[in-house]
């Protein structure tokens, strides 16, 4: 994943919020969701036109962000609201995750020869 990939998760995230269609997510479905492995899949079905991930469309940085919040899940599950100030909205936590993969650096930088 590059970190466009990640920043453009954040900014559709953020929309999400800015426009109230967050409300009603709880963090137990964020992170079911999470869990199973289809959280990219389950954004884009519930909130259809109001978020566009079809970048992500048969590339590897879905599975790539999807294992990232996975890692972050297995090891602060429960531990949103101490560590992120997230304990009502899993949008909310969602935003705060995908930006802890940026901080965590785990995206790569696109090679220059491509």
């Amino acid at each position: 994943m590059t970190l466009t990939d990640l920043t453009f998760l954040i900014l559709n995230l953020n929309s999400l919020v800015d426009r109230d269609l967050h409300k009603g997510v709880s963090l137990d479905e964020a992170k079911q969701h999470i869990e199973r492995g289809d959280v990219l899949d389950w954004l884009e079905k519930k909130f259809g036109v109001d978020m566009d991930l079809s970048i992500y469309r048969d590339r590897p940085s879905a599975h790539e962000i999807t294992e990232g919040l996975r890692q972050i899940l297995g090891g602060n599950n429960g531990r949103e609201r101490r560590k992120w100030g997230v304990e009502h909205n899993g949008i909310c936590l969602l935003v705060a995750w995908v930006n802890e993969l940026v901080q965590q650096r785990t995206w790569k930088e696109r090679d220059r020869a491509a």
